[in-house]
């Protein structure tokens, strides 16, 4: 674990996401579904398809947060857009299920979704976690 913060503190999406499944899951460390939540957004924002999948089981499951299923399917489609194959699956499974109005709000936080751009020197930026 000591690693894995040591990466998250250097700013590494991927060490976020890994630092997100050990608190959702009581892994080596007491479950927390806010502290999982966290570093899954971090993570989430910085470009990590990965994370985008995780808030959205997050909110499709009410894990630690309010069930809500437009956030659920806005999150699998960003992360649907980052090629992860679980997120196009959620994306296929929740859609039927939802009214237009969600689908519509879900599809607009999606198309409003821009990573954050982290520096990687005086003259290089890159998206996190691409």
């Amino acid at each position: 674990m000591k690693w894995l913060q040591k990466a998250a503190d250097a700013d590494d999406p991927e060490a976020w996401g890994e630092l997100g499944d050990l608190y959702r899951d009581g892994n080596g460390v007491s479950a927390d579904y806010v502290k999982a939540h966290g570093y899954y957004l971090k993570a989430a924002d910085r470009g990590d398809a990965y994370s985008q999948y995780r808030l959205g089981q997050m909110y499709e499951s009410a894990m630690g947060v309010a069930q809500d299923y437009a956030a659920a399917l806005g999150w699998y489609l960003i992360a649907a857009r980052n090629d992860n194959d679980d997120a196009r699956a959620a994306v296929t499974r929740l859609r039927p299920s939802m009214s237009g109005g969600d689908i519509g709000r879900a599809q607009a936080r999606a198309d409003a979704f821009k990573p954050q751009v982290v520096a990687d020197g005086p003259d290089e930026a890159k998206r996190g976690g691409q």
